[in-house]
């Protein structure tokens, strides 16, 4: 909306945010309006503190607003003379004058074609005319046709436009320069939620929230309800679970009747509909943005099966929530409806048995299961409900009276936390010595391990099973390990120690218990020495509560616990390469869970350059028939969480880059070497579907690496490493890995060429490491690095070729650009600069 108020054009953009509120901004700077219409044609508008009684009427100078008790003001029409603009619709035929030349009052400027009729426009003062179109430009009424700097800016009054930030004059108030999503955490709940609702009627999200129309805003905000939920607090998560019965509540009351209509009954919707017209209009608004609705929705289910029920902070759901489930998955497959119908079903079967029978289901299963039958059910999946049977449930039975269901969980525990690695048979440790010389153990072990991929070398772990964290003092004073010369790996499992449904008072908890462990491994640190530990991981189970894991590492000044690690299972570090990342960024976590961490990372070499790590380690069977699916689905969830860290107070006002690794541990049934080119043409598959789907999300996390570590069935099994990366188009590359003795990746080899390189930087194109400088430059600034461009036309298109010949296959070249640079004597040629180019401007 653009206005004029003593001589001077302000700008507004409007967003009409709820069916009452508009937002206006201007110069990032942005004020939120309510208003409701009165019967006599006025309307009340409260902004800020300020409440108003407005009437207004167009006249032909302007538009005059009585503002009740306090002014009348008129409104001109803008009309700026040193800009020429046309009158109509049409084609521009031509310019009457050279750029720069004098024109006269009255002087006809330019040509226009308009219903076949060629029509001129006349300059209404004196100046030199700078033409602003090439002739054959399509123009519309308004549209800007040529700038004139004006011969005597005395005869007429000139508008400059408004280029300040705006405040309200005082007695109101106005929000500061766009809040940021972590201002936004400190509003009110309902706040976002109504936020989310009024999306899923078809209004905008305000202008802090990002576009609208990609969708990408409202699944921004879904993360934000998500990002509070504290496992250790019932209470964060009942309130999650409400906000999304609000939010799927309204979805259904919009699209309950249009799902209705599937099936051949789309063209009767006013036919059908039994209501008031304002109802059905309503209904039809929200129907319009059934994609970005569909978005917001299926963000809600995937995070609630990702999080909550997956990690067993749900027992069971609510009523309501069940019974929206129940409906969502009736709705038919077509119309939009698919992604939400699967997702709904799916939820469901997950919460078929509460955490209650689940627990009794794994402690009947240990007490009735053969000790050579425990690691088929350490590694049994629940293909239904997409969940293992709970490795923080086995913790909870350390504990047990019966001294078999005791050992069988310790030993299905450490079955589950080294899966991928090749595990010997685990051995109860019997010996009189050992067992005389720690009274405080109930239980201690012994196995030989050895990494992914590795057969040349095995190690050592050996664990002991204590009562709770006061056996430490006797432990102290009487503690034999076994009489292996080295043991790489130890842990300590506390069977039973206190917790607190409050997030606050159970960290507290947490803080003593691991004062009192620090305590105990600077105590026993010596004994540790002696057999050349290398880590030792303390689990506390807490009653009623998901158990917490300690991770100790040995440092030059003792034993201390790398708290970067804290609740990470076990071998997760491992699993998603964190010691590779830290050799070259300093991490500052900002959400970890026990199967994945998302960090910031600060380079150590520039000590400025910032990037998002988003790594997971994923233990469900891939398969060439499942692979491009499970990866589609798996990037979804990378995207989610993602979505979630960036709330993070770490990131406010930063905009770092993103990199997105996941570690799939088991072995792929039926392939071997040959297959590694198949792999990589697989994932090259499931990512260009992806990047066609949510180049926008992509876009807006600031995505510029995607990589997927998979393993082929062979003996022993390889790992092959899949890479893509923004500037090379989302194009898939493929690596076969070279490991050490420790299972860590020393080289790759590309599965096309054979190249090898012995440094993971190496494996990045050239092109990348010249350009990824200044793409962060770029993206500091909030702006797209210019050589991204190619790579968003090539995604567009391929959005577009997948929505109308989906059947068809995508050309490899569906972009070819090739870049054009100036030679010696300023003559344009062909020539590839990636990035190097020393003046400002890029062109193909």
């Amino acid at each position: 909306v653009e206005i004029a108020y003593n001589s001077v054009k302000y700008n507004f953009q409007v967003t009409c945010t709820s069916p009452d509120t508009v937002t206006l901004s201007i110069n990032n700077s942005s004020i939120e309006a309510r208003f409701r219409e009165q019967p006599d044609g006025s309307v009340y508008v409260r902004a800020g503190e300020r409440v108003a009684q407005i009437s207004g009427v167009e006249e032909p100078l302007g538009t005059r607003l009585r503002v009740e008790g306090i002014a009348t003001v008129t409104f001109p029409k803008v009309r700026d003379p040193s800009e020429l603009r046309s009158d109509f619709n049409g084609k521009l035929v031509r310019y009457l004058h050279a750029d720069g030349a004098d024109i006269k009052e009255g002087e006809p400027f330019v040509e226009l074609e308009a219903m076949k009729m060629i029509m001129s426009l006349r300059s209404e003062v004196a100046g030199k005319i700078h033409h602003t179109l090439a002739p054959g430009a399509i123009v519309g009424a308004g549209d800007l046709l040529a700038n004139l700097t004006l011969a005597d800016p005395s005869k007429v009054q000139m508008i400059k436009a408004y280029t300040e930030p705006f405040a309200l004059s005082s007695g109101g108030t106005a929000n500061k320069q766009s809040a940021s999503a972590s201002d936004l955490l400190s509003m009110a709940g309902p706040s976002i939620t109504d936020a989310i609702q009024a999306m899923l009627c078809g209004y905008n999200a305000p202008p802090q929230f990002g576009p609208s129309s990609t969708g990408t805003a409202g699944v921004s905000i879904v993360q934000q309800i998500f990002s509070h939920i504290d496992e250790s607090d019932s209470a964060s998560v009942s309130e999650a679970l409400e906000e999304c019965c609000k939010l799927l509540a309204t979805f259904l009351e919009n699209e309950r009747f249009f799902a209705g209509l599937v099936g051949g009954d789309e063209t009767q919707t006013i036919k059908r509909f039994q209501g008031e017209p304002q109802e059905l209009l309503n209904k039809i608004v929200a129907h319009t943005a059934l994609p970005r609705a569909t978005a917001i929705v299926t963000a809600i289910l995937r995070s609630l099966s990702d999080g909550p029920v997956l990690e067993g902070e749900v027992s069971s759901l609510p009523k309501l929530l069940v019974e929206q489930l129940t409906e969502l998955a009736q709705f038919p497959g077509a119309g939009g409806y698919a992604s939400v119908k699967l997702l709904a079903t799916q939820l469901l079967v997950q919460m078929k048995k509460p955490l209650s029978l689940r627990r009794e289901e794994v402690h009947s299963m240990l007490i009735n299961t053969p000790r050579k039958e425990l690691e088929k059910v350490a590694n049994a999946y629940d293909t239904e409900r997409r969940m293992y049977f709970g490795l923080d449930l086995i913790s909870s039975m350390f504990s047990d009276p019966d001294s078999t269901v005791r050992s069988k969980a310790a030993e299905v525990y450490l079955l589950r936390t080294y899966r991928g690695y090749h595990v010997d048979d685990i051995d109860i440790v019997d010996s009189s010595d050992v067992v005389s010389g720690t009274p405080a153990a109930s239980l201690h072990l012994m196995w030989t391990f050895s990494p992914p991929g590795v057969t040349s070398a095995s190690r050592k772990g050996y664990a002991i099973v204590v009562p709770d964290v006061e056996s430490f003092e006797s432990l102290k004073k009487s503690w034999t390990l076994p009489a292996a010369s080295e043991i790489s790996d130890l842990h300590v499992l506390v069977a039973k120690v206190p917790g607190d449904r409050s997030a606050a008072e159970h960290e507290k908890v947490v803080s003593a218990l691991a004062a009192k462990c620090q305590d105990f491994m600077s105590a026993v640190a010596s004994k540790l020495d002696q057999k050349k530990a290398e880590y030792v991981d303390v689990l506390l189970a807490h009653h009623g509560h998901n158990p917490s894991h300690l991770h100790y590492v040995k440092k030059p000044d003792g034993w201390t616990e790398e708290m970067a690690y804290r609740n990470m299972r076990p071998t997760l570090p491992h699993l998603i390469e964190l010691a590779a990342v830290e050799a070259n960024y300093t991490l500052t976590p900002l959400q970890h869970g026990r199967v994945f961490a998302m960090d910031l990372g600060l380079s150590k070499a520039d000590k400025k350059s910032e990037v998002v790590f988003a790594r997971g380690a994923s233990h469900v069977l891939l398969t060439t028939d499942n692979f491009e699916e499970t990866v589609f689905n798996d990037l979804l969830t990378s995207c989610d969480f993602l979505e979630r860290s960036l709330l993070h107070p770490a990131l406010d006002k930063k905009h770092p880059q993103s990199q997105v690794f996941l570690h799939v541990v088991p072995p792929i049934p039926s392939t071997t070497n040959r297959d590694l080119d198949y792999l990589r043409v697989l994932f090259g598959n499931a990512l260009q579907r992806f990047v066609a789907d949510h180049s926008s999300r992509l876009e807006q996390l600031r995505v510029s690496t995607i990589e997927m570590k998979v393993w082929t069935s062979s003996s022993p099994p390889t790992p092959v490493r899949l890479v893509a990366f923004k500037t090379g188009h989302w194009e898939a590359l493929g690596f076969q890995e070279k490991l050490n003795s420790s299972g860590i990746p020393i080289q790759w080899t590309n599965v096309e060429s054979g190249a090898k390189a012995d440094c993971l930087e190496q494996v990045k194109p050239a092109v990348e490491q010249q350009r990824s400088t200044k793409r962060q430059i770029a993206r500091a600034a909030g702006s797209t690095y210019i050589y991204d461009f190619p790579a968003l036309i090539r995604n567009s298109l391929t959005k577009m070729w997948m929505s109308y010949a989906s059947s068809e296959k995508i050309p490899d070249n569906l972009v070819d650009a090739t870049e054009l640079a100036l030679d010696d004597n300023d003559e344009l040629i062909e020539k590839e600069l990636h990035g190097g180019n020393k003046i400002g401007m890029v062109a193909w």
